[in-house]
């Protein structure tokens, strides 16, 4: 199956032309003509194929241990990203409005957004620590 699936890839990525990027097309109209279903098949078809050979590989890798320790500081990626983007948003819309120099509001957006993962993750590694708690708020099983 990863075989199939790579070599679908890697086809599909031959034939790939930028015109059928998602930015290059237009975003507010429907085309429902053939180019642009066609298009939008030849999209889906290399996104299914291209996550169906990283998923392949992600689960060849997990028989190692090195893999498997990075895997583990994938888990906080989602915290780390969203609260980052809502850090940086309300420091520079709404907290810090008389700051008018970038680069102030920039280190304290990173600084404020660095403070907060911390927090998460203590939070995160607290709650692990019991079973119930990580029930509750992780949604791990009893």
């Amino acid at each position: 199956m990863g075989v199939v699936a790579a070599v679908l890839t890697a086809y599909l990525l031959v034939f790939w032309k930028v015109d059928y990027s998602v930015y290059k097309m237009p975003f507010n109209s429907i085309q429902f003509d053939m180019f642009g279903l066609g298009i939008y098949a030849y999209r889906f078809s290399l996104g299914f194929c291209g996550s169906l050979l990283f998923i392949i590989i992600a689960q060849t890798l997990t028989k190692y241990k090195l893999f498997m320790q990075i895997a583990k500081l994938g888990k906080y990626t989602l915290v780390m990203y969203t609260v980052s983007v809502i850090c940086k948003y309300l420091i520079q819309n709404y907290i810090m409005t008389a700051i008018v120099e970038p680069i102030y509001l920039e280190s304290l957006s990173l600084v404020a957004t660095v403070l907060l993962i911390l927090l998460s993750v203590g939070l995160t590694k607290l709650f692990e620590r019991n079973k119930y708690s990580s029930f509750l708020f992780l949604g791990q099983k009893i």
